[in-house]
């Protein structure tokens, strides 16, 4: 009998250590390749040929919003949605304030007065990934999103798209158990982003479903963190964004 105590204790030890250390490799990877924002401005404008008019797209989130990973601007999933929505007589004064590292707590306390202030027309929506990275309990990710959503659908004119939790865990940095630990608990955040935009009656792109195949098989989808969406990443979930 003791043997078997052993023989269990040394494998619960194994694969503790085995995870701890993939946990601890994961992150000391992402800190070994940093990537930069495109710019540091968040304000730019999208012309049209003939502008009749100026509308205000807002774009709220973390570090897929500010679109790290790329240098262009205009590479980001935000800029290209601002391009489809700059018709010809309509041009676009996009605020993009994604912020690296935010969390919905961050969201709430920085990006939402800066939306109340400006009563932007439409505003996109991605934040969780942080929360999740953070161990955050599901109950207060979906207290913070309620009030979320409760704020931007008080704004008397804006559109709003609300985005899931994109898949974003090359299989080259991510093993068995950590891939599928995070890939558990982005659904399961996910479920309640669905859930709660539609209670509210919200447009949502289910990013998730719709690109997870994708990068769960293409490394160029990735930047050199293999963690942030490359130019053809954010291209893809842009049109995805322009196509629904």
């Amino acid at each position: 009998m003791s043997k078997i105590l052993i023989i269990i204790g040394v494998l619960i030890l194994g694969f503790g250590g085995y995870f701890y250390l993939h946990y601890a490799g994961y992150y000391n990877y992402l800190k070994a390749h940093p990537q930069d924002n495109p710019s540091t401005e968040s304000h730019y404008i999208v012309p049209s040929q003939n502008p009749a008019r100026t509308i205000t797209y807002m774009a709220l989130g973390d570090s897929l919003t500010a679109g790290v990973g790329v240098t262009d601007f205009k590479q980001t999933y935000p800029y290209l949605v601002a391009q489809k929505l700059a018709v010809a007589d309509q041009t676009v004064n996009l605020v993009n304030l994604g912020q690296p590292s935010a969390t919905t707590d961050d969201l709430i306390k920085t990006q939402l007065p800066a939306v109340a202030k400006a009563q932007p027309d439409y505003i996109t929506l991605l934040i969780g990934t942080n929360d999740i990275h953070n161990h955050a309990f599901a109950s207060t990710f979906k207290t913070n999103f309620h009030k979320i959503i409760g704020r931007l659908v008080a704004q008397p004119k804006a559109k709003i798209t609300v985005l899931t939790i994109p898949y974003l865990y090359s299989t080259k940095i991510n093993f068995w158990p950590y891939d599928y630990e995070l890939d558990y608990e982005t659904q399961k955040f996910n479920q309640i982003i669905k859930d709660e935009t539609t209670n509210f009656g919200l447009k949502y792109v289910d990013l998730y479903a719709l690109t997870s195949e994708q990068f769960k098989g293409d490394s160029s989808l990735y930047s050199v963190d293999l963690f942030h969406p490359s130019a053809s990443g954010y291209k893809l979930w842009g049109d995805l964004i322009n196509a629904n």
